[in-house]
């Protein structure tokens, strides 16, 4: 008999319109929309067949056939909206990145634990098929030198931020900015790859109190991790692994591999990943089967993995200028 999972959402943006795509390909079924805006709400309830739109989150997380929740807001409500699911007793898929701070991620991730709920950061690349190749393929290179990951994306709010608007994604009351909103895709690849980094440092490029775009710097031992993300401006997304014997070459960003290319001595081999054209579709695959199989044990890992990108966000924050609300 085939289970379907029942899941309400939090928000409206392009981002849900995938997960729910996402979800009815891996017969998860969409129940319940929580929107502040009912229009809003209802709008999307009519492209996905979904009856029920909710503009007061605590009524929604009254329903007894919610298996998860899926958070994609601001990220400044990830973490009040996530604990709200989590005191219900609802399973969480939150969107990146996790939290604002280290703080709020490890009481998401302490109250998960102790209730025995599924908690999940909706960090696509974790999933990916032939991720595990990626890294296997990183030890054919060499001695790894250098890394170069790259996520430029022109933002559809940065035109009224340059009117002189505030939208959430480029404010610090919302947590906002390049850093947290596209470089923690690379952060996240980085540190599967490498682990955890010595010592990081970030160089923003700042206005008004955001940074708009930046580079995230990682030191590893004999290896630096240059990351750049900017939501000012288009760029290539092509990313490098740079070994002493080869490297290997991702076209399409870290929050996207289609494929990726290993170049060894004049060689180069072409290893497709995706064959889904919704990169989502792998990881509603991967939580409905931790969730069907009940392994605890394999999303905690997750988890952990989680706290330890956030810890080095908050560094690479503190080691700049740039500062949210939340941190005052």
């Amino acid at each position: 008999m085939t289970t379907t999972i029942k899941v309400g959402v939090i928000g409206t943006g392009s981002i849900v319109e995938m997960f729910l795509d996402a979800c009815y390909q891996n017969n998860m079924e969409c129940v319940a929309i929580y929107s502040r805006n009912e229009e809003t709400g209802k709008r999307l309830a009519d492209i996905f067949y979904v009856d029920d739109v909710y503009t007061d989150l605590s009524e929604m997380l009254k329903r007894d056939d919610l298996d998860f929740v899926y958070v994609a807001s601001p990220n400044s409500l990830h973490y009040e909206q996530t604990m709200m699911c989590l005191n219900a007793k609802k399973n969480v898929i939150c969107e990146k990145p996790f939290a604002s701070t280290i703080q709020e991620a490890e009481e998401m991730a302490r109250v998960a634990k102790e209730n025995n709920l599924f908690l999940y950061e909706a960090i696509v690349l974790k999933h990916y098929p032939k991720l595990s190749l990626l890294e296997e393929k990183c030890k054919t290179i060499g001695k790894i030198r250098l890394i170069e990951f790259n996520y430029h994306q022109y933002s559809s709010r940065y035109d009224a931020f340059r009117a002189g608007q505030t939208p959430n994604v480029f404010n610090p009351v919302f947590s906002g900015g390049a850093l947290m909103d596209l470089n923690v895709y690379n952060i996240h690849l980085a540190m599967i790859l490498m682990g955890y980094p010595k010592a990081v440092k970030y160089i923003p490029v700042l206005e008004r109190g955001i940074d708009i775009s930046g580079t995230a710097l990682l030191d590893y031992d004999g290896c630096t991790a240059v990351l750049n993300a900017s939501k000012c401006a288009n760029g290539s997304n092509l990313c490098q692994i740079i070994g002493e014997d080869g490297y290997i070459l991702i076209p399409t960003g870290t929050n996207h591999i289609v494929n990726f290319e290993v170049h060894q001595k004049g060689n180069v081999e072409v290893i497709d990943v995706m064959e889904n054209e919704n990169r989502l579709f792998y990881e509603c695959a991967a939580i409905k089967e931790m969730y069907l199989n009940k392994d605890y044990g394999k999303c905690y890992e997750f988890l952990d993995d989680t706290l330890d990108v956030m810890r080095v966000l908050q560094d690479l924050r503190m080691s700049s200028e740039l500062r949210f609300t939340c941190d005052k």
